[in-house]
């Protein structure tokens, strides 16, 4: 009966500390898409003081305005998303339709939430 008990222990043992193994790595990603999130902003804050300062000297500035709307704003959108969808992974109340029709993200679907809950 002892080594039952002893065996059932361990199980529960092993059981939370998967669950705090994979808590980790969720947190990680969210907290690495947040920093992530904030260089790309700051990029573009960079790029649109470069514009602002090339606009004041009468220099070409279109390539990095192209730069900005080609590349950093989608890579910003993208990143936002993810951290949206690893999110609301979380089993709490998270207006997930609201934020993404507040940021003009398409639409995420309940197959790339469960993609990335993995």
């Amino acid at each position: 009966m002892e080594i039952l008990i002893a065996a059932a222990a361990l199980a529960i043992a092993w059981w939370q500390l998967d669950l705090q193994r994979k808590e980790i790595q969720r947190s990680g990603k969210i907290n690495a898409l947040v920093n992530m999130s904030q260089m790309v902003r700051e990029r573009i804050e960079l790029y649109s003081d470069i514009i602002d300062s090339l606009k004041n000297e009468k220099k070409p500035w279109k390539g990095h305005a192209d730069k900005i709307n080609r590349e950093l704003r989608p890579l910003l959108s993208k990143i936002n998303q993810e951290i949206i969808i690893a999110s609301s992974n979380y089993n709490f109340s998270f207006p997930e339709k609201e934020i993404i029709a507040a940021l003009n993200l398409k639409e995420i679907t309940e197959i790339d939430i469960i993609q990335n809950q993995a």
